[in-house]
């Protein structure tokens, strides 16, 4: 075993300092929210900077292709690569930034190896802190690394790298696929007549909030696996430390995130697990108009609404019952024009193959460590 700096050309995290926005940016500062699923994901609410505040931080950071991140703030041990040749984004402090030497130490099996459960168990246990974890530089610089060929730790990372191209893959169609949704409400929406009667989201919705045993060991969805703008969930966690807030998440069920700034994120579960109290879930009444409340959960109007009806200030949250409360006209023959249907399908399924993919990776990583 060898310390992790001694496989590394750097190992270093984000900015430490006051930054100045730029609306008009075309450069990104990103956090630990930004890690899913082994990617970078943007939205358009994150932190703009112009190219003189990029190019100054990323001077320290060196963040390049194949650097490998890490959340070292609040949520530890999120795992992600960065995949761009261009790169228009650095971090602030709450991600770590490694750099490996390719000559002893091949990125995406460092990643895999930092994913599988004794060095996540590793990272969990060295983080300080009561109030906000944190895991410091120098516990990340030492984090004894398995010794083998780097034959063989390419043979293993390029079956890790195979099965994250795949996942990412679907959720950049899901992206799309989302957009397209998004299109079709709108048309929706402008095509509506103003005749048509009222009616609330209560009336095609109602809550579901089935409390569940301590005990359970279901997999656990949480806010954190579910980014702005998007119909996806991109990982999936282990619910052995469950709290009386947690509820029984149901297949085929409506997730909106409760707090802001994730109002966008909305979703059909594509597994029956447990999920969060920051997380509304909702059963949907008529199965007919599913792909009709996903287009309605999707469209900017719904984000806006939810703003609207946020309470509180360092951390705003929407109650369910203002959900429920939201009105729209239901207009049965313009429906039928919109088809809804397909794209929502389509969406499903991929959904349902990332979480078989999520899966194959977890057990693939099992084996591996075992």
């Amino acid at each position: 075993m060898r310390p992790l700096k001694d496989l590394c050309a750097s190992i270093t995290d984000g900015e430490h300092g006051t930054i100045n926005d730029d609306s008009s940016g075309k450069y990104y500062l990103l956090s630990n929210k930004n890690l899913l699923n082994n990617s970078v994901v943007i939205s358009i609410d994150d932190r703009k900077i112009n190219e003189e505040t990029f190019k100054k931080i990323n001077k320290r950071v060196r963040l390049q292709p194949h650097s490998i991140l890490m959340s070292t703030v609040g949520t530890v041990g999120k795992i992600s690569i960065v995949s761009e040749e261009n790169l228009n984004y650095v971090f602030q402090r709450s991600v770590a930034v490694i750099n490996v030497n390719p000559n002893l130490l091949d990125p995406y099996y460092l990643m895999a190896l930092l994913e599988s459960a004794p060095y996540q168990k590793f990272l969990k246990d060295n983080a300080t802190g009561s109030i906000q974890k944190c895991l410091f530089i120098s516990t990340i610089e030492n984090i004894p690394i398995a010794s083998i060929p780097i034959t063989k730790q390419q043979e293993i990372g390029s079956k890790f790298k195979h099965i994250n191209s795949l996942i990412k893959k679907n959720n950049e169609i899901i992206n799309e696929l989302t957009n397209k949704i998004k299109d079709q409400y709108s048309f929706y929406i402008s095509n509506c007549s103003d005749e048509i009667q009222k009616l609330k989201l209560s009336d095609l919705l109602e809550e579901d909030n089935e409390k569940i045993d301590s005990n359970s060991k279901k997999l656990l969805i949480d806010l954190a696996a579910m980014p702005s703008s998007s119909l996806v969930i991109y990982n999936y966690g282990d619910s052995n430390k469950l709290t009386t807030n947690k509820t029984i998440l149901k297949k085929g069920n409506i997730l909106i995130g409760l707090i802001r700034p994730y109002l966008k994120k909305c979703l059909i579960s594509p597994i029956d697990g447990v999920t969060t109290g920051t997380i509304g879930q909702f059963k949907i009444k008529d199965e007919k108009l599913q792909d009709f409340i996903v287009g309605i959960v999707t469209s900017d109007s719904f984000t806006n609404y939810l703003i609207s009806v946020s309470t509180g200030t360092k951390m705003p949250v929407v109650k369910t019952s203002d959900i429920l409360n939201y009105q729209i006209s239901v207009d049965q023959s313009l429906l039928r024009k919109c088809n809804f249907t397909n794209t929502v399908n389509e969406i499903i399924v991929l959904n349902n193959e990332n979480y078989k993919l999520t899966m194959l990776k977890s057990d693939y990583l099992n084996k591996l460590f075992n």
